[in-house]
């Protein structure tokens, strides 16, 4: 089977949700490219230039993105005229976009060093709880890291269900 659909038996689309986080956007795109499937109707939150976005489109039954700046999103909406970008801050609006994501079964989150991690949870919280998708990719450094030490503790983290990837590049 291919890297793809390996890691897709490991996320168990389709059979569970599933939060994974990245450190790399590298490996935020691999996941953008390899697990985005053409029935997905996609919220992206921090779309930053349309990167990401362009490769969600490609694969993506609808894709939605947001940014906190005009100008990320006027430059991502003109590379991704199909998408559905807006400006908006998603920590100081969640009902907002709760209402904008509300048909997303897919969130894609690059969260950069604007914000803190910890204003973040809560609002994952948030969208796994009222949008209920099956797969939330998270792109942020510090959230990543504080996964893979609490994974590696000696009782295991205290995960039930959880999974560490062998090569430590994703955290699910």
């Amino acid at each position: 089977p291919s890297q793809a659909s390996k890691l897709r038996q490991l996320l168990g689309r389709g059979a569970e949700r599933a939060i994974v986080l990245v450190a790399e956007t590298k490996d935020y795109r691999a996941l953008a490219r390899s697990q985005t499937l053409p029935s997905d109707t996609v919220l992206e939150l921090g779309v930053s230039f349309g990167d990401t976005t362009v490769e969600l489109v490609k694969r993506a039954n609808a894709v939605c993105g947001v940014d906190n700046s005009l100008h990320c999103v006027q430059r991502a909406a003109a590379r991704c005229p199909s998408a559905q970008i807006e400006q908006l801050d998603v920590i100081g609006n969640p009902a907002q976009l709760l209402t904008l994501g509300a048909a997303a079964n897919v969130v894609f989150a690059d969260i950069g060093g604007n914000r803190a991690a910890n204003a973040l949870c809560p609002l994952l919280l948030l969208l796994q709880e009222r949008l209920r998708p099956a797969l939330v990719v998270v792109k942020c450094r510090a959230l990543h890291a504080s996964a893979l030490r609490f994974a590696s503790r000696a009782d295991g983290g205290g995960l039930r269900g959880g999974r560490l990837a062998e090569s430590h590049r994703f955290w699910s």
